[in-house]
């Protein structure tokens, strides 16, 4: 096993008999790395499942499509590829999610949900 990478966010890989799924991609690069880490191909999943637009569920998405190497269905809400942020007076705005060059990858998006 190689080295394990820790940070904010959630990643779950759903394995069954007839398709693999990955549960959001958590905040950078550590899904990939854990995956190889525990010797699990990403190339094998099928479908990934973005459950929200926050960025420590969908910033490590870049780097899993990279490591797969194939076109694979994206499954999410419509509003997961708008602009998310939240501020406060004088306290500065942070950015939530937002998937800038996710428009390139094919997607599924229920119409309504």
């Amino acid at each position: 096993m190689g080295d394990w990478l820790a940070e904010w966010g959630l990643s779950i890989l759903v394995e069954t008999d007839g398709v693999n799924v990955l549960l959001d991609t958590g905040k950078s690069m550590s899904t990939s790395n854990n995956a190889n880490a525990l010797d699990i191909d990403l190339g094998g999943i099928n479908q990934i499942v973005l459950s929200h637009g926050h960025f420590d569920h969908t910033g490590g998405l870049h780097q899993v499509l990279m490591k797969m190497r194939k076109e694979v269905e994206i499954i999410a809400h419509p509003d997961i590829w708008v602009l998310s942020i939240i501020g406060a007076r004088g306290k500065g705005i942070d950015i939530l999610g937002y998937l800038s060059c996710a428009r390139s990858w094919k997607a599924v998006v229920p119409s309504s949900i």
